[in-house]
């Protein structure tokens, strides 16, 4: 017969997902781990020795089943494969005990925790109540909805009127990010835009998201970079880095002798760039800053355009009582962008 000692609780993150404990008085058992209607695997146990309890841990491999895409879109998009249910069967020659279970892609702290409350009332994201944000810096929250939430922006203007916009609505049971960059608030109103709060709503109107305020600061146009990164608990952040920027072009040809001249029949061509975080002036920005450099997906805003980065063993000291800065080096994951971007120029000039 089948004990089951420790099990996954009904919502996990995937990282910090507990281990399958479980005991049995037969020679042989069998776990099969399936994700939705589909056998992930099955690994039998034979001998099995029933004095001791077998410890088995899914956490890696459930972690890499599951991704977060960057939203690309102006709104809210749906992250189909964030959240995954889970069934874990036991079975020796008596029969058979199941477990089913949620996981998150990400960690919070050791489990066992409420994450089933934490979802209901939290953002992803680090929770920075009020923020100071560029007036083009991507901005987004992030949420594992576990009822309905329509998103409300409430922005306050330079002449002290305030209006309060619908920014969309999070349906319930999946995990989904809302655009409320500062400059699609702007779209909203003539007028100008001092600072907004961004809050979620049932149909009752009663406050089922927490509330986030963001102050828009001047932009700094030649120190101005923006990252755009995934943080540990599922939420997608941005953060400004103002410090100096170098851009590194190497090209490393590849030669050989043909015919008795020398051809060049490759390149290995890098672009390095070293950006300097600039003064780190509070907690909430060392936060942001090791979330960063920790994250699996981190997008530098180049040209334009998100683009994915690879940190080089990035390192951050911080001192208590002191200004703390850092130079952070990276490189694109797309070869290409290792060329700068070339201007069209005009076919004839006027002097």
């Amino acid at each position: 017969m089948i004990t089951i000692v420790a099990q996954p609780q009904e919502f996990n993150y995937t990282l910090s997902l507990p281990t399958l404990l479980y005991k049995s008085d037969r020679a042989s058992t069998t776990v099969t781990l399936y994700r939705g209607a589909v056998k992930i695997l099955e690994e039998k146990f034979n001998p099995f020795n029933s004095e001791t309890p077998i410890d088995l841990d899914f956490d890696t491999l459930i972690d890499g089943l599951q991704t977060i895409d960057y939203p690309k879109t102006e709104g809210i998009i749906i992250h189909n494969n964030a959240a995954g249910v889970y069934k874990l069967v036991v079975a020796d020659t008596d029969g058979s005990k199941e477990v089913n279970f949620t996981a998150m892609k990400g960690f919070y702290y050791e489990q066992p925790i409420d994450l089933d409350i934490f979802f209901s009332t939290s953002w992803l994201n680090v929770p920075i109540s009020r923020r100071l944000i560029r007036s083009f810096q991507p901005v987004h929250l992030t949420a594992f909805a576990r009822q309905k939430i329509n998103i409300k922006v409430k922005a306050l203007y330079d002449d002290e009127t305030t209006e309060t916009f619908s920014f969309g609505t999070m349906v319930s049971g999946q995990v989904q990010t809302v655009d409320v960059s500062p400059y699609l608030v702007k779209r909203q109103s003539a007028k100008k835009l001092i600072e907004y709060s961004v809050f979620g709503q049932n149909d009752a109107e009663q406050l089922n998201m927490q509330i986030r305020d963001y102050v828009i600061e001047p932009n700094e146009i030649y120190k101005d970079e923006y990252f755009i990164f995934l943080n540990r608990i599922g939420g997608w952040e941005s953060i400004v880095l103002t410090g100096q920027k170098t851009d590194s072009y190497k090209n490393v040809p590849s030669l050989a002798l043909f015919d008795k001249r020398t051809i060049k029949y490759a390149d290995e061509r890098t672009r390095t760039v070293k950006k300097n975080t600039g003064y780190i002036t509070g907690h909430a920005d060392q936060v942001l800053v090791i979330e960063m450099i920790n994250s699996d997906q981190c997008y530098h805003v180049l040209d334009g355009a998100a683009r994915l980065i690879n940190f080089k063993e990035p390192t951050l000291d911080l001192t208590e009582g002191s200004l703390n800065e850092t130079d952070l080096e990276f490189t694109y994951s797309d070869p290409k962008l290792t060329s700068p971007r070339i201007e069209k120029l005009p076919n004839y000039l006027t002097i």
